[in-house]
């Protein structure tokens, strides 16, 4: 590979990098993985002093430990525990209140359940009538097609130099006048359209254009040299051999540039330029951290 030159700033860009790299060393320190994170570091934050793994023993006749709430009983906020007996009622207030399931089971085989606004008729919905109805399909309506026109969707009937076939209406081409008519396949090879005519020539330049091209006219020695306002064209340009001078924007000529008229003044499209190379001094500079 051949060698490059390279900037100072593009150096300075190379030391950050390695400083992302590599950690500053610091006496006898050495790199770990055993890192003391921050949330190792809030866990023993939460841990009082000289706690212990306690594990809360099952409460049988001769432990003291833990249990568990089962069926009817509660345990309050405060850790009381007791029977809760708020879904049974007692016997006797039961008797004096409700049926037993066999007297209301006789009393209610005679009965119908009530619906508001409703009350018992005669007029039974009969099978053939619910048979009528499963034939008529959801949301029918009694419906009239009507005439076809400019204004309204509908119907029409077949009238003269028209033929139906299978459902599908043409035009009986032996009756109809088409004379005055081209086919759409004589048509695509006799016309082109304006739009994709225009399309087509976005891709091509002017003669207006192209005559105004820049034009490279040869070699000045100097800026001064350069042909006067009447003896120019537009594109015109030339190289410049030695520095000096300015262009119409005030930008310094420097030797090897090249300039273009542009109607009322030459600009400067730049040229030739030297890069120097940066010294070992400078270099070491950069890693004096």
């Amino acid at each position: 590979m051949a060698d490059k030159y390279i900037k100072l700033a593009q150096l300075s860009h190379f030391l950050n990098k390695s400083k992302e790299l590599f950690v500053q060393k610091d006496g006898n320190k050495v790199l770990s993985d055993n890192n003391y994170t921050t949330a190792e570091k809030i866990k023993l934050a939460g841990i009082t002093a000289g706690a212990n793994l306690y594990v809360l023993p099952t409460a049988d006749s001769t432990t003291l430990g833990g249990v568990k709430s089962g069926g009817n009983v509660a345990v309050s906020e405060d850790g009381v525990m007791s029977v809760d007996l708020s879904s049974y009622q007692r016997t006797a207030d039961a008797d004096s209140k409700y049926y037993t399931k066999d007297s209301a089971t006789i009393d209610l085989a005679t009965k119908v359940d009530k619906v508001e606004g409703k009350q018992l008729s005669t007029e039974d919905y009969t099978t053939e009538e619910k048979t009528k109805l499963a034939g008529v399909e959801a949301g029918a309506n009694n419906y009239k097609l009507p005439v076809a026109s400019a204004t309204v969707s509908g119907g029409i009937k077949i009238g003269a130099n028209l033929q139906m076939v299978d459902g599908v209406l043409n035009a009986v081409q032996g009756n109809v006048d088409l004379t005055q008519f081209e086919t759409k396949v004589n048509a695509a090879n006799t016309y082109v359209s304006k739009t994709s005519l225009s399309t087509t020539l976005d891709d091509y330049a002017k003669k207006s254009d192209i005559s105004q091209a820049v034009r490279y006219k040869g070699t000045v020695a100097a800026f001064a040299y350069l042909p006067t306002a009447t003896e120019n064209k537009l594109g015109d340009m030339y190289n410049i051999t030695a520095a000096g001078g300015s262009d119409s924007d005030g930008v310094p000529i420097k030797a090897g540039d090249n300039v273009v008229w542009n109607g009322s003044g030459w600009d400067n499209y730049g040229g030739t330029f030297a890069i120097d190379s940066a010294t070992d001094e400078e270099i070491d500079a950069l890693f004096n951290i």
